[in-house]
C-alpha cells in the first residue's frame, strides 16, 4: 500500500478520475528523425497523458511496409498503443509536420485512422464491461519546434489551404475544425451495423445521461432492443447536447418506445429521430405521438 492508503490500481485511477477531462495525446507519425525521436520519447516518458506510437512503428519494421499493407499496420501498431490506455475518456492522435511520401500519405489517411480507432473503442458485446467513458477520438497536426515551445495543449494546428486532408473541413465526413482546440474533433458516435447489443445499448445510454460529448449518435442496424431503448430514454431526460439519434432497424418493441416517447415530453435539444425498422405497434406509437405533442424542438420523425 502507498502512503496514501490507496494500492497502485486505486492510485491509478484516481488520477485517472481526477484528470477525466484532459485529454490523451498519441504520437501517430513523425519524421524518423532521431532528434525528434528522443524528444518525442522524453514527452511520453515524463506525461501520464502522452504515449508515443511512433517508436512502436520503428521497432515493428513498419518503415519497410509497402503500399499493400502500410495502412492496415499503422492501424495495428497505433490501436496497440492507445488499447493500452486506462480507461480512455478523449484520445488526440497527433502527427508532426514534415518527412517524405511517408508522413503525407498519413496525413491524407489520418481519418481512416481515426475511424478505426473510434469503433475499436466500441466492441460489440463487451461494451458494458469495457465503457467507463464516452470515448472519443479527435487529431490534430503540428509543426515540432512549436510542439516543443508551448506544449500540446496550445500548440497550434498547421493548415494547408482549406484544411490538412482536403476539402472544406479538412477532416473528411465527421471531423470538423474546432479553433479552441486545434485539432479536428467528431461530434458523432457512428456505430451503425456494429454489432451493438442490448446490453451495449444500456450502457452507451447510461453514459449519455451525464456525458455529452457527442451531439449525434448513430446506432442502425444493430440488435438493441427494449432495454437498450429504455436507456436511452433516460439519456434524452438529462442529455441537454444530444441533437440527433437513430436506432432504425433494429429491435425495439412498445416498452422501448414508451420510453423515448415520455423522454420526448420534456426533451429540448433533439432535432432528429429515427426508430423506423423496429417492431413498435400501438401502444408505442401512442406514446411517441403523445411526446412530440408536448416536444417543441424535434425537427424530423422517422
Amino acid at each position: 500500500m502507498s502512503s496514501h492508503g490507496l494500492s497502485p490500481a486505486e492510485l491509478k485511477k484516481k488520477l485517472v478520475m481526477e484528470t477525466i477531462d484532459d485529454p490523451t495525446y498519441v504520437f501517430v507519425s513523425c519524421p524518423f528523425k532521431e532528434d525528434m525521436q528522443d524528444e518525442l520519447n522524453k514527452l511520453s516518458r515524463n506525461n501520464y497523458n502522452i504515449h508515443n506510437a511512433v517508436v512502436d512503428m520503428d521497432a515493428s519494421g513498419f518503415a519497410s511496409t509497402d503500399e499493400s499493407n502500410w495502412l492496415a499496420a499503422w492501424k495495428a501498431v497505433v490501436w496497440k498503443v492507445v488499447s493500452s490506455i486506462f480507461m480512455p475518456g478523449e484520445i488526440v492522435l497527433v502527427l508532426i509536420n514534415g518527412g517524405g511520401d511517408g508522413c503525407r500519405t498519413e496525413r491524407e489517411e489520418i481519418c481512416k485512422l481515426v475511424e478505426f480507432i473510434q469503433k475499436k473503442l466500441y466492441p460489440a458485446g463487451k461494451m458494458g464491461d469495457l465503457l467507463a467513458f464516452l470515448a472519443k477520438v479527435s487529431f490534430k497536426y503540428v509543426n515540432f519546434e512549436d510542439l516543443l515551445a508551448n506544449g500540446l495543449e496550445n500548440t497550434r494546428c498547421v493548415m494547408e489551404g482549406d484544411g490538412i486532408v482536403g476539402g472544406p473541413k479538412g477532416g473528411g465526413e465527421y471531423l470538423e475544425f474546432d479553433d479552441e482546440k486545434q485539432a479536428y474533433v467528431t461530434q458523432y458516435l457512428d456505430l451503425p451495423r456494429h454489432g451493438v447489443t442490448d446490453e451495449d445499448a444500456v450502457k452507451i445510454g447510461s453514459l449519455l445521461q451525464f456525458d455529452d460529448k457527442f451531439e449525434k449518435v448513430f446506432l442502425s442496424g444493430n440488435k438493441i432492443g427494449d432495454k437498450g431503448a429504455v436507456s436511452f430514454g433516460k439519456a434524452l431526460e438529462k442529455n441537454k447536447k444530444l441533437k440527433f439519434l437513430s436506432l432504425g432497424s433494429n429491435q425495439v418493441k412498445d416498452e422501448g418506445a414508451v420510453s423515448i416517447g415520455k423522454a420526448l415530453e420534456h426533451n429540448t435539444s433533439l432535432l432528429e429521430l429515427h426508430l423506423s425498422g423496429n417492431q413498435i405497434k400501438d401502444e408505442g406509437a401512442v406514446s411517441i405521438g403523445k411526446g412530440l405533442e408536448k416536444n417543441k424542438t424535434l425537427q424530423k420523425l422517422l
